[in-house]
Parts: C-alpha cells; structure tokens; sequence
C-alpha cells in the first residue's frame, strides 16, 4: 500500500450537485456524510443557497440519506443542519474517525453503504478512507478559508498533483 492511498478519494467532482442518486445506487451507497465549510456553501456563510436545498431535497427524495459531519461548531452545525432537515454532528475533530462512526450509527448505515463528502483531503477523504467510506472530493465553494485551511492547501495540492501523476 502506497502513503497516497490514505488519501486518494474514490471520486473527484467539481460540486457536490454532480453527486446524483443515480451515481450513489451505481456504488451501492445509501448515506452521504457532507462536510460543511466550501463544501455544501461558503465558508463563514449563514444560509445555504437554493441549488444546494433542491439538490438535499431531491437526493433524499430518492432514498438517500444525508448527515452533516463538520469540524465546525455546535450553534453553526445545528442551525445550518436544521435548515437541510438532516442531522448533523459538529465538532466531528477530522481527520479523526469518530465523528463519521457517529453520522453512520445516526443514519443507521454501515460504512459500505455511505460516502464522506468534503473538500479536504487531509481531513475529508483521510478520515473517510480510514472509516472504511467510499470518498468523494469536491473543489472548495470559494477561496475564502480559515488560516489553518490556507496553511494547509499547498501540501494538499501537491499531494494531489501526485495523485493525478499516477493515472
């Protein structure tokens, strides 16, 4: 086993709107688990925009259950997660597996049958890979980040760089 492995994602896409139920059911997965911050909307934003109500609604129109797993804190987990109508699980401490083994047991979904969405491959795509989670990358909603975030983007680039350098 490779040290990228820990943190090559299943799937790269550009929005978590490309994630589609038709896709999910195609890798026989039934949950997501959705990072927060420039991953389902901007980072510091208070109110998600309307693509990402319609894409929840119609994803869990066809099944498909959602829990929000973010580092971020409670007030903002709760509120954000109450206004998608899924629950959510703030705090999570990413790359830490913990906080994902909590949005599956909340789902009441075992690792094969949900995927970890998130816009970070040290903290998303490690820890979904290491809970045993089909891994979904999506490009961060906006450059606007947290320092530790900005600190942490060139490593990650070159890391990905070398993922995209192994076919």
């Amino acid at each position: 086993m490779n040290w990228l492995d820990a943190f090559t994602p299943d799937l790269y896409v550009a929005r978590v709107e490309v994630i589609t139920p038709e896709l999910l059911h195609k890798h026989g997965l039934r949950g997501l688990l959705l990072d927060l911050d420039n991953t389902l909307l901007d980072n510091y934003a208070q109110h998600f925009e309307s693509h990402i109500l319609e894409w929840a609604n119609k994803v869990r129109a066809q099944g498909i259950e959602l829990c929000i797993v973010t580092n971020a804190p409670p007030e903002r987990t709760c509120t954000l997660a109450q206004a998608l109508g899924v629950p959510g699980i703030p705090r999570a401490r990413k790359p830490l597996i913990s906080g994902l083994l909590a949005g599956l047991k909340r789902l009441g979904l075992r690792p094969d049958q949900a995927a970890m969405v998130g816009d970070q491959i040290f903290t998303d795509v490690w820890a979904g890979n290491r809970a045993g989670l089909f891994t979904i990358l999506v490009m961060p909603t906006s450059p606007h980040e947290s320092w530790l975030t900005r600190w942490k983007r060139p490593l990650e680039r070159r890391v990905l760089a070398r993922l995209a350098g192994r076919g």
